[in-house]
């Protein structure tokens, strides 16, 4: 679960000011400290060639540009991201204050940086950042018909490379919320259609209910599930 990662924070991880952006570092370890960074070149060049056809969570969602979705798990924000410069209205929920910081910084950096300039500042203004447990608090005057959920499932060795902030944010934040209190959440909020992000190979079963279909990439699957 996430509670607790602050107490944790204390003695393993910090928060430090480097080149102007909040990053999460940890004791004891070479790698870089962590930060949100929505202007990175690689995300850059991923929102370059976005469309429903090159990214599954869009076509999973199925919904269209200007229509309102939760992120009930945001993380470094990624996926918001991409959601929100598709066209959606995103409501990013984060329960740790930690990332919330980091995902507030990183916005505030974006704005500052393209001020002005259609694109950026649209998708940026597409985002509502909320500090909340999205398995306790969904908020049905948001008029969401869409939520996204994203476990973050263990990152495999092979991975560990291209996937060294994700494992470090997987030691600091600890096993995610339960999936099924998450997808119990949206379905009595009103949400419509909700789409959990799995391993390509999970096993993990839904106490729930089973999803409708999913869809396959090269490493991840997309379970949809429809309630209304």
């Amino acid at each position: 679960r996430r509670g607790g990662e602050e107490a944790r924070a204390v003695s393993r991880f910090f928060l430090q000011k480097s080149e102007g952006r909040l990053c999460l570092a940890e004791r004891g370890q070479p790698k870089s400290p962590i930060s949100v960074d929505f202007d990175s070149p690689q995300l850059r060049a991923r929102m370059k060639r976005l469309s429903a056809r090159s990214e599954l969570l869009l076509k999973a969602l199925g919904g269209k540009a200007g229509e309102t979705v939760v992120d009930m798990t945001t993380g470094l924000g990624t996926d918001t991201w991409l959601l929100a410069t598709y066209g959606y209205t995103v409501y990013a929920c984060e329960k740790s204050p930690t990332l919330y910081a980091m995902l507030e910084d990183g916005l505030q950096r974006v704005r500052a940086s393209y001020e002005g300039l259609s694109q950026i500042s649209n998708t940026a203004n597409n985002i509502r950042l909320r500090n909340l447990d999205s398995s306790l608090f969904v908020e049905s005057n948001w008029g969401a018909k869409y939520a996204v959920i994203d476990p973050m499932f263990p990152v495999k060795k092979k991975q560990a490379l291209a996937s060294g902030d994700m494992q470090m944010l997987q030691r600091f934040i600890g096993r995610g919320e339960s999936v099924d209190r998450l997808l119990h959440a949206a379905k009595a909020q009103g949400i419509q259609r909700a789409v959990v992000k799995r391993a390509l190979r999970s096993s993990e079963r839904y106490a729930f209910l089973d999803p409708l279909y999913s869809l396959e990439g090269r490493s991840t699957r997309f379970d949809v599930f429809q309630f209304g």
